[in-house]
């Protein structure tokens, strides 16, 4: 199979399967949080945050730096698949550590403390699923992750509806959350050994060394990464209670339920970003090219229409009690018209050997966010939060944009943003005029017309059209080579 339509089904696959899985989580999240109320659904969701704000002591890069090695040369997968368990093994051991005392230095209620402990338990096992899921991606077999994730989320949606339907509580509803993480270990250690690689269980003290080494700026990236996605729930936590963070996690569910679409993509493309930088500079710059555009024209109308729908979406999925969510909801959106872009941007950066420049910059934006918080929270409570998150990713964009521009090519921003941008004033214009209709018709007829006046705009060129139908066609390849 050539490259074009590897990364073809790739993202085919993984774009159906993530659809799946995050509608499948979507609607896991529903039924705990009306089932829970806020003020429950506020610790459900503190003791992921808080575990997840973690997570990455358990990861530090390995994941990205192992997908990009094994990439290159496939020939020494078992060693360095046998490494990063071994290390990230220790690592998860740590991080567990840390988290069990962290949460009983903070005075939080036995409850809370015993959600946080579940939860920590559920990330050791989801740590060494996803060192075996780098194998897929290095191998560009993306259809074995797909199916594994798609069985796991079926599972915890079933579970869950179980657990609801006779009246357990948040315990039992943790409980599920720590057996898909079980259950995800499990299928990809049997899967990876007999399918593609067994792990070679022997850690040469040089090759750990570097493999560190080269991680840990892509391991602070991550830390960065997750400290200003998930500081603003701990926060609240400290600063306003469960029920504010509960109907703040109500609108932000809806944003990660979101971001499987620039997640699918850059999943699916990193390989190939990772073999263009050794080969060919002019197929690096034009796939940055085009996968901005695409992603900017996917991310400013689903900003632009949930703003203007944020209260009709919240009532709708939440119920009443989250009504006060729609307001964090019209903020939090814009923050993921950034995301859809920064994490392919990250990407390009680390393709390209500039992990360090990737490291200072989600650091300078974590830390701005912390910043924002602090001023923020208190004041204006949730929507502080979510104004922090948004200034945190502007932050991110402009910086990553810049040190792009001096290595690979300049933000094809201004060159994509006006037919974009006319395109949905005009779907705007529809729903204000239209607000009466049913949300459940006014996004998709929304949708269809925006796309429509992409299209009669000529937004994309003959390339693109060629892009759409199967990616990157051979003859683009050879012309360009």
């Amino acid at each position: 199979m050539n490259t074009a339509r590897r990364v073809a089904k790739n993202t085919t696959v993984l774009l159906t399967s993530q659809v799946i899985v995050k509608m499948l989580h979507f609607v896991l999240v529903i039924f705990v949080a009306r089932y829970l109320g806020a003020a429950a659904f506020g610790k459900y969701a503190f003791a992921i945050s808080f575990t997840i704000l973690f997570s990455v002591l358990a990861d530090m890069g390995l994941n990205i730096l192992i997908t990009r090695e094994i990439a290159r040369d496939k020939s020494k997968a078992d060693i360095y698949l046998g490494s990063a368990l071994i290390i990230k093994s220790i690592l998860a051991l740590i991080a567990f550590a840390v988290i069990i005392t962290s949460i009983n230095l903070m005075h939080y209620p036995s409850d809370t403390i015993i959600v946080v402990y579940i939860a920590t338990f559920a990330l050791v096992f989801n740590t060494l699923a996803s060192t075996f899921a780098t194998v897929y991606q290095a191998f560009e077999r993306m259809e074995y992750e797909a199916v594994i994730n798609v069985s796991v989320g079926a599972l915890a949606l079933g579970l869950t509806v179980l657990v609801i339907f006779y009246g357990y509580g948040l315990y039992a509803i943790m409980m599920v959350y720590l057996l898909q993480s079980i259950v995800s270990l499990t299928l990809n250690a049997l899967i990876i050994p007999k399918k593609f690689v067994k792990p070679k269980f022997t850690l040469d003290r040089k090759l750990g060394f570097n493999l560190l080494k080269a991680a840990i700026p892509m391991g602070l990236a991550g830390i960065f990464v997750e400290i200003y996605y998930r500081i603003d729930t701990v926060m609240l936590s400290f600063m306003k209670g469960d029920a504010v963070v509960g109907w703040y996690n109500a609108a932000y569910s809806l944003i990660f339920g979101l971001m499987f679409i620039q997640g699918s993509f850059n999943t699916a493309i990193f390989p190939v970003l990772s073999r263009f930088s050794n080969t060919s500079m002019d197929l690096l710059r034009m796939v940055y090219e085009r996968s901005f555009k695409y992603l900017f024209c996917i991310g400013l109308p689903i900003a632009v229409g949930t703003t203007l729908l944020a209260k009709r979406i919240i009532l709708l999925l939440y119920g009443k009690e989250y009504s006060n969510a729609a307001g964090a909801l019209q903020i939090l959106i814009w923050a993921l018209a950034f995301i859809f872009v920064n994490g392919f941007l990250g990407n390009v950066l680390i393709t390209t050997n500039r992990e360090k420049q990737v490291t200072y910059i989600v650091g300078g934006g974590a830390i701005l966010n912390i910043v924002l918080n602090a001023l923020l929270i208190p004041a204006f409570s949730y929507t502080g939060a979510a104004i922090a998150t948004v200034v945190s990713e502007l932050f991110a964009f402009v910086f990553c944009s810049f040190a792009l521009s001096k290595s690979v090519a300049r933000s094809p921003l201004f060159k994509v943003f006006k037919r974009p941008l006319l395109a949905v004033l005009i779907m705007g214009a529809f729903i204000v005029g239209f607000n009466s209709l049913s949300i459940l018709m006014l996004i998709p007829i929304a949708a269809i017309i925006y796309i429509a006046a992409l299209f009669v705009m000529q937004t994309f060129d003959h390339e693109d059209r060629s892009l759409v139908k199967q990616i990157f066609k051979r003859e683009l390849y050879e012309r360009s080579a």
